[in-house]
């Protein structure tokens, strides 16, 4: 599985020689805008009171965040089904780190178990034929990191 706080496509091979074959692709745009996009005005300010120094109220959420967090758990029941059905028999993880942790705090713990593999990367716009050879470099270089 490829992720990112918006995208997300599951690719499904059956055997480890067989091609890697597109099973889902999808997209969250609300997840992709910004905050003003979505009808709301930027933060307030606010001015120090020791000095005269204003700076930007910050109320630490965003709806884009909001949104992809919705979306992600989405895509972890998608593959929490998969693995109830017995459709999944293991699991390699593609994400940045934030989004890849999110996605595994999300998951049952039958769809844990079946994660083989994981990796920091965002390899959702890489195209379908080189994603094998992708992958194949990540898993080498994590070999070599363990050495």
């Amino acid at each position: 599985m490829l992720a990112d706080q918006a995208h997300a496509k599951i690719y499904i091979r059956e055997s480890r020689l067989a091609p890697l074959v597109l099973q889902l692709d999808l997209s969250h745009p609300p997840a992709q805008k910004k905050q003003n996009d979505m009808g709301v005005d930027r933060p307030g300010r606010v001015q120090e009171s020791m000095n005269s120094q204003r700076h930007s109220y910050d109320d630490h959420g965003s709806f884009p965040e909001q949104e992809s967090r919705v979306f992600l758990q989405k895509i972890a029941n998608v593959i929490d089904e998969g693995t109830q059905s017995g459709e999944l028999d293991s699991l390699v993880l593609v994400a940045l780190p934030k989004t890849r942790e999110f996605l595994k705090s999300s998951l049952g713990k039958l769809s844990l178990e079946k994660c083989t593999a994981e990796y920091s990367k965002n390899l959702v716009s890489i195209a379908a034929h080189s994603l094998s050879d992708r992958l194949d470099s990540l898993k080498e270089a994590q070999k070599e990191k363990q050495k």
